[in-house]
This record gives C-alpha cells, structure tokens and sequence, in this order.
C-alpha cells in the first residue's frame, strides 16, 4: 500500500462525483471520488493511499493518458517467483509497485534505473 500525506489544493464535485486535487512535496495528485467525506476541506492535511496493484510502471514519459505520472529511481527491487515489488523514490514519495517477475525481467528493471509511476485518479483514496 502507497502512502503519503499531501494538502487538499482544490475540489470539484457534480452529481457525486469529486475531482480532488492534493499536492504532496510540491507534486499534485489526482484523485476522483463517488463521495467525498464532508470534513474534508480546502488546505486540509490528507492521507493519500492507493494499491501497489494500481501502480503501472512504464520506462519512458509516453503518450499514456493518465493524471497521474511520477518519475524515480528504482530503490529497491525484490523479485519473487511470480511477482516481484517493484519501490521508486519519486519527487511526491516513495512510490511501490507489484509486477509480474516476468515484466521484471523483459524489461531489465534493476536498482537506480529511472522508470515512471502511473495509476489512474480513481485508484486514489483520502484518509483524513
């Protein structure tokens, strides 16, 4: 599980659907939400948390229509039999990612190879 904490920079809602922006480290994040918890409020202090299962790792800033695109060095690398997890420290965090081993190795992902983190807004929850 990813982590981090940011500050609520805008929110946009229409028929229960709410578009949240939250900067950490100078990074924002993009999260969308069915419904929004009423404490939370422009420049509130937030938890920002989504799945290391949503996280899609790509090795170049392509063409990928998605909010949220961090860049990083892998810092740690822990390849399993099927799975492998895969940590970048990116400018808003340390960001994980599980991927197939497989992926790990057609792609020779290895430690301090610069790769991006992507994962779509609506894998992104708040905790106050």
């Amino acid at each position: 599980m990813n982590k981090m904490s940011g500050i609520i920079k805008d929110i946009h809602s229409e028929d229960r659907i709410n578009y949240i922006l939250i900067e950490t480290n100078g990074v924002l994040i993009h999260a969308i939400t069915l419904e929004l918890d009423a404490k939370f409020k422009i420049n509130d202090t937030v938890n920002v948390v989504f799945r290391a299962s949503d996280v899609i790792l790509t090795n170049s800033n392509s063409d990928i229509v998605i909010e949220n695109k961090l860049s990083g060095n892998v810092i740690g690398l822990t390849k399993g039999k099927l799975m492998s997890h895969v940590k970048i420290n990116s400018s808003a965090g340390p960001i994980s990612s599980v991927i197939a081993t497989q992926s790990v190795s057609d792609n020779n992902i290895e430690v301090g190879m610069q790769l991006y983190a992507t994962f779509k807004a609506t894998s992104v929850s708040l905790v106050g």
